[in-house]
Order: C-alpha cells, then structure tokens, then sequence
C-alpha cells in the first residue's frame, strides 16, 4: 500500500489510523468535513493530504488527483446518544456509504476497508427475541448492518477486495464515550468508586494504538482478488 483515503479522519479512531499510515511512510488522503478541525489535529505532516469532502455533493475523482491503493471509512455520524435512535440519521450514513464505494473503481481502489461493529451482532441478536425491540440503539445497530452488506454488494461488483472488520470497544487517548474503561478511569480521577454489572456481556478491549496497527495491516495484507471478506 503506498497510498490510502480515510474518512471520518478526525474522528477517534480515524485520527489514530492516519498517524499509523503516515508512520509507515503511506501517502494519506484525510477525508473531512471541516479542513480547520483537520489542521488543529494533524498540524502539518509529510505525505499527509486533507481534503474537504461532502458525501452528497464531491466526488474523489474530483478531489485526489492520483490513484489510491486502499480506502479506510470511518465516518459515522449518530454512534451513541440520541441520534443513535434517529432513523433519518442512520439512513442518511448508509448512504454516505454506498455513495462512497460507488466511486471506488473510477480511483483505482484495490481493496475497502470498512468499519464494522460489535452492535451488528448484538442487533442480531436481540431481533431473534420475542420481547418487543424497544431499545432506540437498534436503528445504529440495524443501519450499520445495513451499511455492511449493502457496501459489500456494491463494492464486489467492481472486483475491489472488501472488508468490514469487526471492532469491539477502543479505547485511549481521545476518547469522549461512556463507556466501560473510559468511565471508570474518569470516576478514579475523582476517586469515586465505580460500580460494575455481572460482566456477562461478550466484550473485549483493545488499546487505540493497538486498533490502528491492526487496520493498517489489513490495509497491506497481500492476497488475491478473490478474497473477499
């Protein structure tokens, strides 16, 4: 891989994979919505390309002037809170999404790398259960689902190697969620004593660091065009 698109680039994760691509020597295409926030983040780093990108309007063609090997998507708006629970807004990210893999082939992609998520099995699931889905989360769970196999379809049709790789719950420097790790080492700041459920739930953990290195590698996986994921 010599050279990558990322969007959602100054999000938590997608900041932690460009500087694991730059640190590789890769030519990186940041992918955002706002270039001032970009700059604040990433100040000014060799082979390191921000580009404003609208998912409606702009078309990568247009906007990266050369080929690119691999393309990262990480953009995602509604992930927690209230949007979460917003249909208009979860539709509105599956199309960003298929908006963005239609344009693949016209930049010489070889391979997708998208951003999948523990809620898609979860969603799966709590629809199996005879309670009524009551739960507002379930429209991300459901939308990112939607997105996953969606893109698939659309990215396998012009021979671009996909994959969705399931991430679990990052964590480390940036982060702003509630959840587990992040809230508890707040309330030891303020030397609280947190509380915890019966741990049943199938979650693992992983360091930031440790997820960047991890797409990063699967960016420069060797394989064939016939392994799709």
């Amino acid at each position: 891989m010599k050279s990558a698109a990322v969007t959602g680039a100054t999000g938590f994760i997608g900041r932690w994979v460009v500087a694991e691509l730059l640190r590789h020597g890769i030519n990186v295409y940041a992918l955002v919505r706002s270039v001032e926030k970009a700059e604040r983040i990433f100040h000014s780093k060799d082979g390191l390309h921000i580009v404003a990108y609208d998912f409606e309007t702009d078309h990568l063609k247009e906007l990266i002037p050369e080929p690119v090997d691999v393309v990262y998507h990480f953009a995602w708006s509604g992930v927690s809170g209230e949007k979460a629970g917003d249909a208009e807004v979860q539709i509105l990210n599956i199309r960003h999404t298929l908006k963005l893999v239609e344009q693949l082939g016209a930049l010489g992609v070889q391979r997708f790398i998208g951003a999948g998520s523990l809620h898609e099995m979860e969603c799966l699931e709590e629809m199996k259960a005879e309670e009524a889905a009551v739960n507002r989360g379930i429209m991300y769970k459901s939308a990112k689902l939607a997105a996953h196999y969606m893109a698939k379809v659309e990215v396998c049709r012009q021979g671009i190697q996909f994959y969705w790789p399931v991430i679990t719950n990052a964590f480390g420097i940036g982060e702003n969620s509630p959840r587990l790790i992040n809230t508890t080492v707040r309330k030891l700041i303020r030397g609280e004593n947190p509380k915890f459920t019966a741990g049943t739930q199938l979650y693992d953990f992983i360091y930031i660091t440790d997820l960047a290195k991890a797409f990063w590698m699967i960016g420069e996986k060797v394989l064939t065009a016939e392994t799709i994921f």
